[in-house]
């Protein structure tokens, strides 16, 4: 990288009085007055760096160098088994304890209600968490103030997925090398048209001079102290720029799951439950699951798996599981009526949209 620009650096000393184009007559004050944008940089002057060369100012993720080691299934994994059943007195007493969770809800089913059958099942859910990473680079700056930089001399520059660490300088593109910009509030006058006598040097109930103004009609500016220069905000008045090309990291966690369930129990409530992990793995890759009996599960670990590969980012874990969720649906009869509601999970909640007695005496459902 050229390095010809690399001067050193510092502050300019004192604000100098500015001597460029400015209006023939002071400007009102105006409060509001904002400082102008800073002109764009430029490549112009910068040595392209070999795998930066179509590197700018805003950044570009990159893709991530190949994945090399072939991904196999494990030499062996563990058979996933099935959860033990509930018992009535079970059902009854997740039901209790449901019902007191609800004020309103009225307690004489819960130990009326006569058990006509109870269906067991496990719901399956599959989880895959890939954990990546994105990397960005681009050109940047700040004030150079001196120093070392570091440059061609020192080797070429590392790849993307490495560690960048080059830099040079350039003459600020925003004042120039100057160190100053003009002031923005004064326009270059370093002083403005006095507001309490519209710049007439006057009081406006007599010819009395100004006290404000001392009868001059101006005001000095407050903005650039009556020098008509403000330090410029892109270099901090050092005059020089250090370039160097910047690398931005970035993690993300990325999750999917996949839930059989074949009863009428929502499938959020299945993945907030406390179930059984029957199956677990962590590997930089992951394999899709071949042997479980369900295949629901192994096609959708397959299709998760394929799903979670990113051209943009590298990969760096992955972890997939299969929870086993036990679920039991309650059939009874109660007042001459058939009704249902479902056990799950291993803390044994219940879902049960249809009890019969769900407002007590005195309460309307809204």
């Amino acid at each position: 990288m050229d390095n010809s620009d690399s001067a050193e650096g510092g502050q300019t000393g004192e604000v100098p009085k500015y001597a460029g184009d400015m209006p023939d007559e002071d400007v009102d004050h105006n409060p509001d007055a904002a400082p102008p944008e800073p002109t764009a940089p430029t490549l112009d002057g910068l040595s392209p760096i070999p795998g930066y060369q179509n590197i700018g100012f805003s950044g570009d993720f990159l893709p991530p160098p190949p994945f090399e080691d072939v991904v196999q299934p494990p030499e062996e994994r563990k058979d996933i088994t099935n959860l033990s059943v509930i018992s009535e007195d079970e059902a009854r007493q997740a039901l209790r304890l449901y019902v007191g969770e609800n004020c309103c809800f009225g307690k004489k089913p819960v130990e009326e209600l006569t058990f006509t059958e109870l269906q067991s099942s496990n719901a399956f859910h599959y989880e895959l968490d890939t954990y990546t990473e994105a990397r960005s680079t681009e050109w940047t700056f700040v004030p150079y103030t001196g120093g070392p930089l570091d440059g061609p001399e020192n080797g070429p520059a590392p790849g993307p997925w490495d560690i960048p660490a080059q830099s040079t300088t350039k003459p600020c593109h925003n004042c120039f090398a100057v160190g100053f910009i003009r002031c923005w509030h004064c326009h270059g006058r370093g002083q403005n048209r006095c507001t309490s006598c519209s710049g007439s040097g006057k009081r406006m109930d007599d010819e009395e001079a100004c006290p404000f103004c001392n009868g001059t009609g101006k005001r000095d500016c407050l903005t650039c102290h009556s020098k008509g220069n403000v330090i410029c905000k892109i270099c901090q008045g050092h005059r020089i720029l250090k370039y160097f090309i910047q690398l931005t990291i970035k993690w993300h966690k990325h999750d999917d799951n996949h839930i059989v369930e074949r009863t009428s129990l929502p499938d959020k409530l299945v993945k907030k439950v406390e179930g059984q992990t029957a199956f677990e793995e962590t590997y930089p890759r992951v394999y899709p699951i071949q042997h479980f009996a369900e295949q629901e599960i192994n096609n959708a670990s397959a299709s998760l798996i394929s799903k979670h590969q990113y051209s943009m980012e590298r990969i760096l874990m992955q972890r997939h599981r299969v929870r086993i969720v036990p679920v039991t649906v309650c059939r009874y009869k109660w007042d001459d009526t058939d009704s249902d509601f479902i056990v799950y999970g291993l803390d044994k909640k219940v879902h049960a949209p249809d009890y019969p007695q769900q407002s007590c005496f005195g309460c309307s459902v809204l």
